[in-house]
């Protein structure tokens, strides 16, 4: 039995391409991700496409790998130019990666357990520290190669801080306005 080839879908009104709408769907969907945001683009054999709370690209230099379709690095992006002093492993508790000398602990170690951390949030770049979330409120945050997360404790929750939505207006931003005519 053959299945048939995956097909484009349509969420909120944008076109997502079948193999990045598979990803977004099986790891959340619009709950985790957000809505898309823009039509997907291409750049050389790579294609990306923002949604609200991530970018994801398909890497075709990946296939048949679990890295096919991932979320861009934006936790690195968002904290360029940030320091982070490494973890001090003295501590009890928490899971702690030598590889970036940080720890993830209680809700944020929870939630990159859940919803397989390694592959959607990469490693943690930085020990939880107190500030400003996207929604203006002082909270509990970690920065991950490709998200940063915050801790809610209104509801107990953690959520993906809007970080595909960043990345849209900054690269809206930076592009080359049309040519202005001087009258």
């Amino acid at each position: 039995l053959l299945l048939p080839p995956p097909a484009d879908r349509e969420e909120s009104g944008v076109a997502v391409p079948a193999l990045i709408w598979r990803y977004w769907k099986a790891h959340g969907g619009a709950g985790r991700f957000g809505p898309p945001l823009a039509p997907p683009e291409r750049a050389g054999a790579l294609t990306r496409q923002v949604f609200e709370r991530a970018v994801l690209e398909l890497h075709p230099d990946q296939a048949d790998t679990p890295y096919l379709v991932q979320p861009a690095a934006l936790g690195r992006a968002a904290a360029a130019g940030r320091e982070f002093p490494p973890a001090d492993n003295t501590g009890a508790g928490g899971r702690y990666f030598p590889e970036t000398s940080h720890t993830i602990r209680e809700a944020f170690a929870a939630y990159w357990e859940q919803f397989d951390g390694m592959l959607v949030l990469g490693l943690p770049i930085s020990e939880e520290l107190d500030a400003s979330a996207a929604d203006g409120r002082r909270r509990a945050m970690q920065y991950f190669e490709r998200a940063v997360l915050a801790y809610s404790p209104e509801d107990g929750s953690v959520r993906l801080e809007p970080l595909g939505w960043a990345a849209l207006v900054r690269s809206r931003l930076q592009s080359t306005p049309a040519t202005q005519q001087i009258r």
